[in-house]
């Protein structure tokens, strides 16, 4: 879509261009979104996996304690945005 935009046959249309650059934003969001949310994601995945090896007591908590941040973030912001994103996109 990015090559699209810059385009000859596009940039001579302003409306079609109008219409695909509000596109690629919208989408642009989402994506962004997207990756955010993949990040929390591996974050709770390598937390698990650290909860799981750790030996020490106070490593265990440490990890148990980043895994639960990890979980809530992954579970409230990223998802409720890219729920918010998407939305906004069907419209």
């Amino acid at each position: 879509m990015t090559t699209e935009l810059s385009s000859p046959e596009i940039l001579n249309d302003s409306a079609n261009y109008q219409k695909l650059a509000r596109r690629h934003s919208e989408l642009s969001e989402m994506v962004e979104k997207y990756r955010e949310w993949k990040a929390l994601d591996k974050g709770l995945t390598e937390a698990k996996q650290m909860v799981s090896e750790a030996d020490d007591p106070e490593m265990k908590q440490m990890a148990e304690e980043k895994r639960s941040s990890f979980r809530a973030q992954s579970n409230g912001r990223a998802r409720t945005e890219i729920s918010a994103v998407a939305e906004r996109s069907e419209r």
